[in-house]
C-alpha cells in the first residue's frame, strides 16, 4: 500500500487514484497470495482470508477516502501555493489553477517586485510581498509549493531567494 501511493491522502483527493490504488493494492496482494499458496506446504495458509481482504479493501477504502475528504479534513488536500509573478504569466497561472484545479490548490497570493502593486488585489488574491519578504511570506502563510511565473529574465537575488526557500 506504501510503495504504490495508498496512504498519501493528496494523491487520494483525486476521483480516478482514489478507486485506482486500491484496486492495483488488492491485485497485487492477490498475486503475491497466490505465490505464497504454492509454495508453502498445502494447508498451511488460510486461503479465503486473503480474497475476501483483498475484496473488502478494494470495496471499502475508496468510499472511506472520499467520506473523510469531504467531511473531516478537506484542507489537508490541498496545497497552498504562492506565486511569483503578478504579471500576465502570474495571472494566466492563478487562472488556470482556479479553473482546473481549485479542489487541489490553495493560491495565498502573488509576490512581485513592481512598487506599483504593494498591496493590490489582483484577480482577487494580494500581493503579499516582494522578492526579499519571500520567504518569511511563505512561512508565514504555511505555502507548500512556490510557483515561478516569471517570462523574463530573473533578478540574480531572486534566484537566490528561491533556493532559500526551497
Amino acid at each position: 500500500a506504501w510503495t504504490n501511493g495508498l496512504y498519501d491522502l493528496r494523491r487520494m483527493r483525486e476521483p480516478w487514484a482514489a478507486v485506482a490504488r486500491p484496486v492495483t493494492v488488492s491485485a497485487q496482494l492477490v498475486v503475491l497470495w497466490a505465490l505464497a499458496y504454492f509454495i508453502p506446504p498445502p494447508w498451511t495458509i488460510v486461503r479465503h482470508v486473503v480474497i475476501f481482504f483483498a475484496l473488502g479493501m478494494a470495496l471499502a477504502v475508496p468510499p472511506w477516502r472520499w467520506l473523510y475528504e469531504r467531511r473531516f479534513d478537506r484542507n489537508a488536500f490541498r496545497t497552498r501555493v504562492l506565486i511569483v509573478g503578478a504579471g500576465e504569466a502570474g495571472r494566466a497561472i492563478q487562472g488556470i489553477a482556479r479553473e482546473h484545479a481549485a479542489h487541489l490548490l490553495d493560491i495565498v497570493g502573488f509576490i512581485d517586485d513592481d512598487p506599483g502593486l504593494a498591496g493590490a488585489t489582483i484577480e482577487g488574491l494580494p500581493v503579499l510581498a516582494d522578492r526579499r519578504d519571500l520567504v518569511e511570506t511563505a512561512q508565514r502563510n504555511g505555502v507548500d509549493e512556490i510557483v515561478l511565473a516569471i517570462t523574463r529574465g530573473m533578478h540574480p537575488d531572486l534566484f537566490a531567494t528561491l533556493m532559500e526557500a526551497q
